[in-house]
């Protein structure tokens, strides 16, 4: 891939396209004139996708008609606005009554300012009133950009000299592939702002495309007054997900340089790079939208260019970084197509299925923001800022859908699939023996997860805690050990402690409308989670770092990089956690923050809710009758609950005792459940003798919390329940003690 770099978008050479071979010209003229049907403009669309070339010029207007409006696109036009006078009268009225018609003229006039078509003051006298009338009939707000977007088709042939059609499939267009663009309802106009327009205004519903409708825009997706921007800082989180994910090393260098999505990608989404490229690019990009009907196609061709300069751009100094990345564009019309089918192999390929069709039916193919709940509100991956994957991912039928005209090019060999996604178990071994996925491997991750829970460091054996300076003379070994194993990139320096992750749910939440999330310091200030570069002080971790027969965090981390080092590039790596966000932050998150922004490993991402995700796609298989679609090796349930149920207790110091009670009583259902039927009997014949346990141990230990704090209080017991020395309050306070620990 060059490296060349335009220097402006305003490069505006005059745009003369070389003419069509007749023959050719004859052949598509044909096969354009045949689109019957919405078959036929489909197979129309895969074979001119396959031959990599941009559509004749003399051509583009008659097949984006067909395309974008239907196969009976002229009929569509005709239909809506039957006559040229009063869609100018529309046109006209809208100018006068748009709230943006001062800021769309200003725009106007430094639009494609160079090239003499759009020096005229008919043209731009169209644009303005196009404009307004779209963004009237769309409830949105003008965005500058949006003129950037009208010009192209301006110049269409058969298409530029006729108003209506330049209209419609402008808004074919931005329906179909940016959505995101009408995400903001205008607060500006009222109600009957542009009544008698017709087509639509006043309402959110559109007309029917001809036999296929355009994805819908939703309106009450962000509300009437939302952010014009808030579906454009969608597209830049999506984009920095996907290339921590595919170059976590470029993506790092960015984010510590502060060089955001917002910095240098505003125009190309907003323009479908319009703004950016010379006109015979641009339509060879579009061109690529148009007939690419796979999902999320602009977001991979920015993907692509910029994992296509990474080396220009990790060579490039700090100082001059900010310019470099803003002028990143492709410079001829084939280095367009050869970036679209680069972005479209890395969404094919090495993409979790589930964040494309989140992607999709979220932001890039219709916008509907709740579709995006579970890959930007998910804690764990908002911290790290990698991307969330599901259970249906691991399905063993999934493939790769490769275009059909593309195989029989020899373009793409049929028998290419999607890496296929290995599983690192990051659960405790108890959890991991009841039930795993096949294709996986267990990682321990025992000593990682007692430095991030304090509890769980005080049930340490007291006997095999060692002094802390041999504790970090031993740990700055292993460290210089592990470093060497994984090339020469040291997990954690010589006597440091593990970055800590905070456990808290409520501060995953990543508010997509807050501007600060879209710079590297915001993400962590939003998220609440620390990244690996905040070195969180926690005092006396270090006591807990090693144990008899425990390794150390530093060993348990170059045994995950051993484990995962032959499988780097070859396989997507999805970390599974119990599905608990305070549990997956002492271990998941973890390893995932150590793999992605240290050791920058590729295809990293995180199980959305974790082993529990698994067992809802587990039980709904066996209920649609597939075995094979989706198993769990050795699961068995009994076990399973009680390996769950000893973990909570490990974690009880931030779960209250009513819930500690529950798990022990848990804990001895399901042990005697996998010994002895008699056991299993009197557990679920005695419901009511259960309950009843459970109230009378709960009442009893509040009781003794209530006679601690008041003997604490009264003046006839001074230290009563704080003191050790004293008998009331030592016998309180051992009560409670035996029977908050108590595993009988």
């Amino acid at each position: 891939m060059s490296a060349n770099l335009s220097i402006d978008g305003d490069d505006e050479r005059p745009y003369n396209p070389p003419p069509t071979d007749p023959n050719t010209l004859a052949q598509l003229r044909e096969h354009i004139d045949c689109l019957k049907t919405e078959a036929d403009v489909a197979e129309f669309c895969s074979v001119m996708l396959a031959r990599r070339t941009p559509l004749p010029n003399e051509l583009r207007g008659s097949a984006y008609v067909k395309i974008l409006l239907g196969p009976m696109g002229n009929e569509y036009v005709l239909n809506r606005e039957p006559s040229a006078e009063e869609f100018q009268k529309k046109a006209v009225r809208a100018e006068k009554e748009s709230p943006d018609t001062e800021q769309v003229r200003l725009d106007v006039v430094r639009t494609r300012a160079k090239l003499r078509h759009f020096q005229s003051e008919n043209i731009r006298t169209a644009m303005v009133r196009l404009l307004c009338m779209f963004c009237l009939r769309e409830r949105v707000e003008y965005l500058q950009g949006m003129n950037e977007l009208l010009a192209p088709f301006m110049l269409v042939p058969t298409v530029g000299g006729r108003p209506r059609s330049v209209y419609f499939l402008m808004r074919s267009f931005v329906r179909r592939k940016l959505p995101f663009v009408l995400c903001a309802r205008s607060s500006k106009s009222s109600e009957t702002a542009g009544a008698g327009l017709g087509n639509g205004v006043g309402s959110t519903s559109s007309t029917q495309f001809g036999s296929s409708p355009p994805p819908p825009h939703t309106q009450q997706a962000l509300g009437e007054t939302a952010d014009p921007f808030g579906g454009i800082r969608l597209c830049f989180q999506a984009l920095t997900a996907l290339l921590l994910y595919h170059d976590p090393q470029l993506a790092v260098y960015l984010k510590a340089n502060y060089i955001t999505c917002d910095f240098f990608a505003m125009s190309w989404f907003i323009t479908a790079f319009s703004r950016s490229l010379h006109l015979e690019l641009v339509y060879a990009l579009w061109d690529c939208m148009v007939l690419d009907s796979r999902p999320c196609g602009l977001l991979f061709f920015a993907l692509a260019v910029l994992t296509s300069r990474r080396d220009m751009l990790l060579s490039t100094s700090s100082a001059m970084l900010p310019e470099t990345v803003t002028a990143l564009r492709p410079t001829t019309a084939d280095e367009v197509i050869k970036m679209w089918h680069l972005g479209a192999k890395m969404r094919d390929t090495c993409t979790p299925a589930s964040f494309t069709t989140a992607m999709s039916n979220g932001i890039f193919d219709s916008f509907d923001p709740m579709q995006l709940v579970p890959v930007f509100s998910n804690p764990l991956a908002c911290a790290v800022g990698c991307v969330v994957s599901a259970a249906s991912d691991l399905k063993r039928t999934q493939r790769v859908e490769i275009n059909a005209a593309e195989e029989k090019s020899g373009e793409q060999s049929s028998a290419q699939r999607a890496l296929p996604l290995f599983v690192l178990d990051c659960r405790t071994r108890d959890e991991y023996d009841s039930g795993h996925f096949p294709r996986g491997a267990f990682v321990r991750l025992d000593a990682v997860r007692a430095l991030s829970n304090p509890h769980f460091q005080q049930q340490q054996p007291q006997q095999a805690q060692q002094p802390q300076q041999e504790l970090q003379h031993q740990g700055g070994k292993r460290g210089s050990a592990a470093a060497a194993d994984s090339g020469g990139k040291q997990p954690f320096p010589a006597g440091r402690k593990l970055p800590h992750i905070s456990s808290d749910p409520r501060f995953g939440r990543n508010n997509v409308n807050n501007r600060t999330a879209a710079s590297p310091r915001g993400a962590v200030r939003t998220s609440g989670l620390m990244m690996s570069t905040q070195e969180h002080q926690r005092g006396g971790a270090d006591q807990a770092q090693s144990g008899v027969g425990m390794k150390s965090p530093e060993d348990e981390l170059g045994a995950a990089m051993e484990l995962i080092r032959p499988l780097e590039g070859r396989v997507q790596l999805c970390l599974c956690g119990s599905g608990e966000i305070s549990e997956d932050s002492t271990d998941v998150a973890q390893l995932c923050n150590h793999l992605v922004n240290r050791l920058h490993v590729r295809y990293v991402s995180i199980l959305h809710d974790g082993f529990h995700s698994m067992l809802r796609e587990h039980t709904s298989s066996k209920a649609r009758g597939g075995a094979g679609d989706f198993e769990l090796g050795a699961y068995k349930e009994h076990s399973y609950r009680a390996a769950r149920a000893k973990r909570r207790l490990e974690s009880g110091g931030q779960s209250a005792i009513g819930a500690k009670i529950t798990a022990r009583l848990e804990v001895a259902r399901a042990g005697a459940g996998a010994g002895s039927n008699a056991w299993t009997n009197l557990f679920d014949r005695n419901q009511v003798a259960v309950s009843r346990l459970k109230n009378a141990l709960t009442t009893m230990s509040i009781s003794v919390q209530t006679r601690l704090s008041a003997g604490g209080g009264s003046s006839g017991g001074t230290g009563r329940g704080t003191t050790p020395g004293g008998a009331a309050g030592s016998g309180g306070s051992r009560q409670h003690s035996d029977l908050a620990a108590s595993d009988s």
